[in-house]
């Protein structure tokens, strides 16, 4: 809202500094999901040297990265589940009385060198 002199107020300079900011943080959040789904699909080449001399490349995948655009992408399918039970008797002092952890199993996949 301007003022009576037609200045932006105080406000509109904060509204419009958070709109900006929140607008770069989402440009930078989408830098960073594409980098990690280029590193999870493609990988990155890390040098070889032997005998201190570079003699060539291998490239290596994030296994790590590729987990977490899953756990992004099917949450339900790949998310570690936590199930914590606690006793709660009036009265009487909180107990654990049990704690599951699971992770759903990967998907089947072919082997590329058994017969169909």
């Amino acid at each position: 809202m301007k003022r009576k002199n037609g200045r932006p107020s105080a406000t509109d300079w904060a509204s419009a500094f958070l709109a900006a900011w929140e607008e770069a943080a989402e440009i930078g959040t989408k830098a960073l999901e594409r980098e990690a789904a280029r590193r999870a699909y493609h990988g990155t080449l890390k040098p070889v040297y032997q005998g201190g001399v570079k003699v060539g490349e291998i490239r290596e995948y994030s296994d790590a990265l590729l987990m977490f655009l899953l756990r992004a992408r099917k949450p339900k399918k790949y998310r570690e589940n936590y199930k914590v039970q606690v006793g709660d008797t009036p009265g009487q002092p909180m107990k654990i009385v049990g704690i599951d952890v699971y992770t759903t199993p990967p998907p089947e996949i072919p082997d590329p060198w058994k017969a169909p």
